[in-house]
């Protein structure tokens, strides 16, 4: 039970929390490492495929104490690859920065490659939330010429999937797809795995401005996804970008229902979150801008992650998307050049290019001394990278807003 199903066979087999839960049961105090590692065989299967991320983190913890008790290096390295990952999507950035600090040092001192390569990969994916992007080279490097060395399949996936995020929050869009690929080819068919790809294509197609194509991609997300909200939620913003309100303000209202409780807090909570406010400042819901700041609020000052397969942007540009549909200018403002600054330290134009854009709207809506140039060099600037990496959407609103910008100043 402990290794069975093996990673990558794509088995989420129902009936294991039961076996796991009697395996428990039928294990003594004597046998602690036997029970951390079934322990946190059992809490993952909670967290991911049945989306209880953020109610394990106390179990998660409880194990890793445990774990640390045993003297094995076994049970601690399962333990702390379980807390990383359940602390996945959470404000608790540091600690994920140091358990995969300690997680490092034991793949290292073993010879255990899956510990190791995991934790550069954590590590990296920590560093991006931070915007630190000096960390975050130094770890990417070190895991490309460490998965290189080793070679295996599962070094190739965790390779590939840290490259196609790279890729996308860089604007290399021509090798997103295949990046994509060879992660699903790499991966295995479990869920999350099979989940990522449609995931990224999406996001891909987004930035290029291909809506239609990345509705199909994101009903393909859906459904391999097994109708997780984050992926149904995807879909919606990207309707209502096109225009098709209804089915949009429909999943819309239905996940902001008793304080968003339809929504899963787990990895994919913050890019739930951004597709909520982007999709609350289509819709120009005021009603609801409010609640959704107060739960993105705890995120200010960082980038919102969907574990280490999407990367969306600095958390105040959603604020500030949310501070303009409340009519709150200054506040607005403040927000987008806040994340304005983080995304220019994470080196990341397409980032950058999105929030240049929403905060000349809202230089626009405040109208004070000097905020039609303001918004103008923004627009430019937005512009620029647009059509400079094939973000035909963004340069279509770019474009339209710069003219009216100039319109208003001649």
């Amino acid at each position: 039970l402990v290794y069975w199903p093996p990673a990558g066979t794509g088995v989420d087999d129902p009936t294991l929390p039961e076996l796991l839960e009697q395996a428990l049961d039928a294990v003594g105090d004597e046998h602690l490492t036997l029970r951390v590692l079934l322990t946190t065989r059992l809490t993952f299967y909670r967290a991911y495929p049945l989306g209880q991320g953020f109610e394990r983190v106390g179990e998660a913890e409880r194990a890793l104490a445990l774990a640390r008790q045993t003297g094995s290096d076994e049970a601690l390295a399962a333990a702390l690859r379980l807390t990383i990952r359940v602390l996945y999507g959470t404000t608790r950035i540091a600690e994920q920065v140091s358990l995969a600090d300690e997680l490092l040092t034991i793949g290292r001192r073993t010879g255990e490659q899956r510990s190791e390569l995991l934790a550069l990969a954590f590590r990296s994916n920590a560093h991006i939330q931070l915007a630190d992007r000096a960390g975050y080279d130094a770890d990417l490097n070190e895991l490309r010429r460490r998965a290189t060395e080793v070679g295996t399949r599962r070094a190739k996936y965790i390779l590939a999937v840290t490259q196609g995020l790279q890729a996308l929050m860089e604007g290399r869009f021509a090798g997103v797809e295949r990046l994509s690929e060879q992660a699903l080819a790499f991966g295995g068919l479990q869920t999350d795995r099979l989940a990522g790809h449609p995931a990224r294509l999406t996001r891909l197609h987004w930035e290029q401005g291909r809506l239609e194509q990345a509705i199909a991609t994101s009903r393909e997300w859906a459904r391999r996804i097994r109708g997780h909200p984050v992926a149904t939620l995807s879909t919606a913003r990207l309707q209502a970008e096109l225009g098709d309100r209804e089915p949009a303000k429909a999943v819309f209202d239905e996940l902001m229902a008793d304080d968003l409780a339809g929504v899963p807090r787990d990895l994919h909570w913050p890019c739930a979150l951004a597709d909520l406010a982007a999709l609350c400042a289509h819709l120009g819901d005021s009603a609801q801008a409010s609640r959704l700041s107060a739960h993105l609020r705890p995120y200010r000052g960082h980038v919102l992650l969907m574990g280490g397969h999407l990367c969306v942007g600095a958390a105040d540009r959603f604020l500030g998307m949310l501070a303009h549909t409340l009519g709150r200018f200054d506040d607005a403002v403040d927000h987008h050049m806040t994340a304005l600054g983080v995304e220019q330290r994470l080196k990341a134009p397409p980032l950058t290019a999105r929030t240049r854009y929403w905060c000349a709207r809202a230089l626009r809506a405040r109208r004070a001394p000097t905020d039609e140039e303001h918004a103008s060099t923004l627009l430019e600037g937005a512009l620029a990278t647009s059509h400079q990496l094939g973000m035909s959407g963004l340069a279509t609103d770019a474009q339209e807003l710069l003219w009216k910008a100039r319109q208003t100043l001649a």
